[in-house]
């Protein structure tokens, strides 16, 4: 997680200092995100304790971001973000048990900020511009009620479709589709291959 860190503030110090006449682009980013394909967490490592999980929370992510413009095609593209990522979890035994406890479902809170890295590809340079992006999402835990040792930092990977919509010279909107899956386990108990859908919108600002 440290190099990740020091790679970020490279970037945005190249960003700051690139060369005069580099194009870049700052913006602000919402997207709704819908979490997928965890049914079960251990509380303890191969223990049969532990919550099951019901995805049935529309989470969220937001923050700023910023783009530079390698060539006519390609940006490398990078930013910060407040994301939670909760879910309904019963205290429950994934193999049948010896005894049976009804349990009520909570709300398990999940907050992170996340550091995402990513290349983009300009597909056309129309007024509607498509775009395919290919990264990674560093997510960095500031908040958990899950009730299981974490490793406070997961890794996930990333690829996204999206259309930007140029206003003016400056202005751009964007809207488009990313999926995401873990790289890495969040909790040190039990895997945690953890899908995100999300629906993104953007708006950016450009600079020459």
């Amino acid at each position: 997680m440290k190099n990740t860190l020091l790679f970020l503030l490279f970037f945005v110090g190249f960003n700051l200092y690139s060369q005069t006449g580099s194009k870049w682009q700052f913006g602000i980013e919402f997207s709704l995100d819908y979490l997928s394909n965890v049914d079960f967490l251990a509380i303890e490592e191969q223990s049969e304790f532990g919550y099951s999980i019901d995805f049935n929370k529309t989470n969220f992510s937001f923050g700023i971001t910023s783009r530079h413009s390698l060539n006519q095609g390609f940006t490398i593209s990078s930013g910060i973000l407040y994301s939670n990522k909760d879910f309904s979890g019963t205290l429950d035994c994934n193999d049948p048990c010896e005894f049976v406890a009804i349990n009520s479902p909570e709300l398990l809170k999940q907050r992170f900020i996340n550091i995402p890295m990513s290349l983009v590809y300009k597909i056309s340079d129309t007024t509607i511009k498509p775009n395919i992006e290919i990264g990674i999402n560093n997510n960095i835990e500031i908040k958990n009620d899950v009730e299981v040792e974490s490793n406070s930092y997961f890794l996930e990977g990333f690829i996204g479709v999206s259309f930007l919509y140029q206003f003016n010279t400056n202005w751009n909107i964007g809207l488009g589709y990313k999926y995401q899956t873990a790289l890495t386990n969040l909790y040190k108990s039990d895997k945690f291959n953890l899908n995100t859908s999300s629906i993104v919108l953007n708006f950016n600002y450009g600079i020459k």
